[in-house]
């Protein structure tokens, strides 16, 4: 969780609640990408079979710090995945991430976080996925939480992800 003062034992927790009996599991945790230690917390997130990727919150202009990219090319050595949470401004960034560290699968969360129901916007956002299909495949999620108000939005936005980026809809490898 966000916070959390050592991210790697919420995953030691979840898999201290499973038994035979669970359905599959598959975690995905935090880790602070630009830490010095960040290393320490990938590995211990990669000793649970279930474990796939990281999710961090990071602020501020994190996509181009040397810092975070440090800790970022480390996901491939782990093989974990992660789940950027950036907005349409930000995806020529990300796109620019993935280009450089193409051996980490790049989830990007809510497909972008569309903002707003504008055509500028729209524009914005558009250029944005073109820009993130320039690194494929990126696997995309949750998008349907951001537009369910608009109907007509929704079915413009999902126009424009067909046609823009090559979906990745493979399902995760057990």
């Amino acid at each position: 969780a966000l916070g959390s003062v050592d991210p790697a034992e919420e995953s030691e927790f979840v898999n201290g609640q499973l038994t035979a009996d669970s359905l599959p599991v598959m975690l995905v945790g935090d880790a602070r990408m630009q830490s010095d230690d960040v290393e320490a917390t990938l590995a211990r997130h990669a000793m649970h079979a279930n474990f796939r990727g990281i999710r961090d919150f990071a602020v501020g202009d994190y996509l181009v710090d040397p810092a975070f990219h440090r800790g970022y090319a480390l996901l491939e050595k782990y093989g974990m995945s992660y789940d950027l949470d950036a907005t349409a401004e930000n995806l020529p960034k990300a796109r620019d991430l993935a280009l450089k560290f193409p051996g980490v699968d790049l989830i990007l969360g809510h497909a972008g976080f569309p903002q707003e129901r504008t055509d500028e916007y729209f524009e914005t956002w558009s250029a944005g996925l073109a820009a993130m299909a320039e690194a494929d495949p990126i696997k995309l999620e949750e998008l349907l939480d951001e537009v369910t108000t608009d109907s007509e939005a929704l079915l413009a936005m999902l126009t424009e992800l067909r046609e823009s980026v090559a979906v990745d809809e493979s399902e995760p490898e057990e």
